[in-house]
C-alpha cells in the first residue's frame, strides 16, 4: 500500500533567526513599550483634577477595621471576631485565621490568597464537607462601633466633645453629619445639600436657593400632592383592584385623582407585592363625577356636531330659489324652439 509524504523539505535558515536578530527586536518592543509607558504617565500627570475637592484623601470614615468570619453563602452580615486600627493589620488577621482554620479541619483551599487590593474587602474562601467559610475584612459601620471608638472619632476629626454628648446616641449624631460631608467629596462633588447636613450649615443663602428651585420643580410638587393624600388608616378600604373591575377606573385615572386631591389612599404588600387601598367614598364620589363629566363632554359634542350640520344644510327659502331658477331656464329654451 502506498504511502504518501506530506513533510516538505525547508531550510533551517529560513526557520532559526540569529542570536543578534532576537536581540535586536526584543531591544526595539522593549524600547517601544517604555515609550508607550511613558507617555501613558504623561497623560495621567497632564489630567486635569477638580479644584477645591478632596477626592481620594477620605479612604477611611471610622478608622476601625474589623474582621468578619461567616458560614454558608456570600450574603451581607456575618460575625465580626478582632477589631484592628489599620486595614493592613485586619488582613494580617483574616489570613491568619483562614490559614488556622484550614490547618485544624485539614479542608481543601478554594482561595488561598487574601484579596487585599480593595480596602474595604478581603475574601476567604474554604470548601468544606458541609458548608463554606468566608473571612472578610473590612471597615466597621459608624453604627457598629464602641463608646470608646466614636470619642477617638471626635478627637481625630476635631469635632468637640461636651458633657452632653456622652451616650452613644448622641455621639452618632455629632458624628455622622462629617462621615456624610467626607463621603460626598470622595465622589467629586464638593456640595451636597441633598445628603449632607453640614453643607446646609455652612451655605445657607445657596441652601435657601436649591430649595426655592426644588419647590418649582413639577416632579417635586407632584410628589407633595401625592403625599398629602396618603392615609395610615383608611375607615371603608377598597383594593385598587377591585376599584378597576367595580368602576372601570385605569391606573392614570387613578393617579390623576389621587394628584388632583381627590382620592385618599394607603400601601399595602402581600408577599412583596405592594398594591394601593382607597377610602370607598372618595371612589364612589370621584366616578359620579366623571360620569357627569362624560355625559356633558357628550351633550357639548352632541350640540356643536348638530349646529355644525345645520350650518351646512340650507334653508327652505333657498332650496325653493335653486328649484325655481331650473323651471324658468326650461321655459325660455320652450320659447325658443
Amino acid at each position: 500500500m502506498a504511502t504518501i509524504d506530506l513533510t516538505t523539505d525547508t531550510d533551517d535558515d529560513d526557520l532559526k533567526k540569529t542570536d543578534d536578530e532576537r536581540t535586536s527586536t526584543s531591544v526595539v518592543t522593549q524600547a517601544s513599550k517604555n515609550e508607550k509607558n511613558s507617555n501613558d504617565d504623561e497623560k495621567k500627570e497632564a489630567a486635569p483634577k477638580p479644584r477645591g475637592l478632596k477626592s481620594g484623601e477620605y479612604t477611611s470614615f471610622t478608622g476601625v477595621f474589623g474582621v468578619y468570619q461567616q458560614f454558608g453563602g456570600y450574603g451581607e452580615g456575618g460575625r465580626c471576631v478582632s477589631r484592628h486600627n489599620s486595614i493592613d493589620d485586619a488582613n494580617r488577621a483574616a489570613a491568619d485565621l483562614f490559614e488556622q482554620y484550614c490547618k485544624d479541619r485539614e479542608l481543601e483551599v478554594g482561595c488561598e490568597e487574601i484579596l487585599a487590593h480593595n480596602p474595604y474587602q478581603a475574601f476567604a474562601t474554604i470548601h468544606g464537607q458541609s458548608n463554606t467559610l468566608h473571612v472578610k475584612a473590612q471597615e466597621l459601620e459608624i453604627e457598629e462601633c464602641q463608646v470608646a471608638e466614636l470619642k477617638q472619632i471626635l478627637k481625630r476629626d476635631h469635632i468637640e466633645l461636651t458633657k452632653k454628648t456622652q451616650s452613644k446616641k448622641k455621639l452618632l449624631a455629632a458624628i455622622k453629619p462629617h462621615i456624610q460631608h467626607k463621603k460626598h467629596l470622595n465622589r467629586y462633588k464638593e456640595i451636597d445639600f441633598g445628603s449632607c447636613e453640614l453643607c446646609r450649615d455652612r451655605h445657607p443663602d445657596q441652601y435657601q436657593e436649591y430649595q426655592a428651585e426644588k419647590a418649582r420643580d413639577p416632579a417635586v410638587v407632584r410628589g407633595k400632592l401625592i403625599s398629602n393624600m396618603y392615609r395610615k388608616t383608611l375607615f371603608d378600604a377598597i383594593k385598587e383592584s377591585e376599584v378597576k373591575a367595580q368602576y372601570g377606573l385605569t391606573d392614570d385615572d387613578l393617579e390623576k385623582a389621587v394628584a388632583a386631591q381627590e382620592l385618599h389612599f394607603q400601601k399595602r404588600s402581600c408577599f412583596g407585592n405592594y398594591y394601593r387601598r382607597y377610602e370607598r367614598g372618595d371612589i364612589i364620589r370621584y366616578y359620579k363625577k366623571m360620569q357627569k363629566l362624560k355625559k356633558e363632554t357628550e351633550t357639548e359634542l352632541e350640540e356643536k356636531t348638530e349646529s355644525k350640520r345645520k350650518s351646512e344644510t340650507p334653508d327652505d327659502g333657498e332650496r325653493a330659489s335653486e328649484v325655481a331658477e331650473p323651471m324658468t331656464k326650461k321655459r325660455k329654451l320652450n320659447n325658443v324652439k
